[in-house]
């Protein structure tokens, strides 16, 4: 990519996160990603606001755009099957997210939340929801599961 495409890649960012974007900025990301195409980087950035609620970084985009080309070369990557584009055999983040061995809650195996009435009740009140996902997560920890993907941070604040 050129100082153009690098900056179109950071507008799209700040639109996602309100970063500060100037010319210092975009002067220091050009050589951590300058070498990626374009459209992989925005597709790059796009997984990571999908997939993630951590400040975004070069690494991120760098990392995605990798799994991005693993997939198109189909270098025979089974999806994992809780999470997308990461490989079935070695995911990264199943080892990240539960260390325990715990299985994954689905809809056929997952208790009902003890908490079910309070969780619904807050359906439209993020902060309130997200302390009664926090309950639910320790009810699915307790009963030997992986607790729900994380809670967005602007949830909780």
């Amino acid at each position: 990519m050129n100082l153009k495409e690098v900056a179109g890649v950071l507008a799209r960012i700040q639109l996602l996160d309100n970063r500060a974007v100037d010319r210092v900025v975009v002067a220091h990301w050009e050589p951590l990603i300058g070498h990626l195409e374009f459209d992989e980087a925005i597709t790059a950035v796009e997984m990571h606001a999908r997939e993630s609620t951590a400040y975004l970084v070069p690494a991120h985009i760098i990392a995605n755009v990798d799994r991005i080309r693993r997939a198109r070369t189909g270098q025979g990557i089974t999806d994992c099957e809780w999470h997308p584009g990461y490989p079935a055999t070695d995911c990264s983040k199943c080892r990240g997210e539960d260390r325990a061995g715990r299985e994954h809650a689905t809809s056929e195996n997952a208790p009902k939340p003890d908490n079910f009435n309070p969780m619904s009740a807050a359906y439209d009140r993020p902060v309130e929801f997200a302390r009664e996902v926090a309950v639910y997560n320790n009810q699915l920890i307790a009963g030997g599961f992986r607790p729900v993907y994380d809670i967005p941070r602007s949830w909780t604040a």
